[in-house]
């Protein structure tokens, strides 16, 4: 629907999509609706705002090399991506990020926002699948608050799943405030939450609810200092948080209910 991927004195200075709709649109490769930047120029296009909008039924279809199901992101570190008070329903990437792929920006910021039945699943069993509904990737913040994620995805037919609702890798700081997290799904690490290789995370009055993975049904944070304060963590499937390489975390005042 929209691609905003040119150099130059054409290449956008910002881009603003408010009460807006996009559903059944198709890639081949890199945001199903929308794509800012590509996967080898990651010029400083300016900030993305998405606000009071909805995608639907979008999808990148490529075996080999999709991201973003509905929304595609490269951008510069100088450069901002919000969504605030948006939907997203049934977005599908064949490889990863089944509704909101970014990497390379300054942050990411997600508001009173909605993700529902995302996936990052396909046929292909050559690649692994990171981000049921959001992937991100080599950004400074990562920021989520007041947000539902409720029955994503990241599952593979013989390869890895990483981060039902949410994989975030590389990221200098992320922090989650005052979401929910219900019957998200990945097949090997974090039903819901995937965090690796970042410089730290917060993980604050958040409700985790019925999560499901191999390890980590609610979480797994590999080499990610991880604070969990004053959550609730009730029926999740498989180890309830998880971490396979060292770190250190610190944990107070959650509620932990037939996990």
């Amino acid at each position: 629907a929209i691609a905003g991927i040119a150099n130059g004195s054409l290449r956008p200075s910002g881009v603003s999509l408010s009460g807006s709709s996009f559903s059944s649109n198709t890639a081949k490769t890199y945001g199903g609706a929308v794509a800012i930047g590509g996967p080898y120029n990651n010029n400083q296009y300016g900030n993305l705002l998405i606000e009071d909008s909805s995608f639907s039924d979008n999808s990148s279809e490529s075996s080999q090399s999709s991201a973003g199901g509905a929304v595609y992101v490269n951008v510069g570190v100088t450069n901002d991506v919000t969504v605030y008070q948006s939907s997203f329903s049934d977005n599908l990437s064949e490889i990863s990020a089944g509704a909101i792929y970014v990497t390379g920006a300054g942050s990411l910021t997600i508001q009173l926002s909605k993700f529902i039945d995302n996936a990052a699943t396909g046929q292909s069993n050559v690649y692994d699948r990171y981000g049921g509904a959001v992937l991100v990737d080599d950004i400074a913040e990562l920021i989520v608050s007041n947000s539902l994620f409720g029955g994503n995805k990241a599952e593979g037919s013989s390869t890895l799943g990483y981060g039902g609702a949410i994989s975030a890798q590389d990221v200098e700081n992320i922090a989650f405030t005052n979401s929910i997290f219900a019957e998200n799904s990945s097949t090997d690490n974090g039903g819901a939450l995937f965090f690796y290789n970042s410089t730290a995370a917060l993980v604050l009055n958040n409700t985790l609810l019925g999560n499901e993975s191999a390890d980590g049904g609610a979480g797994s944070f590999n080499g990610t200092p991880t604070t969990l304060i004053n959550n609730i963590f009730a029926y999740s499937a498989g180890d309830t948080i998880s971490s396979t390489q060292s770190m250190s975390s610190s944990v107070n005042y959650n509620d932990w209910y037939q996990n």
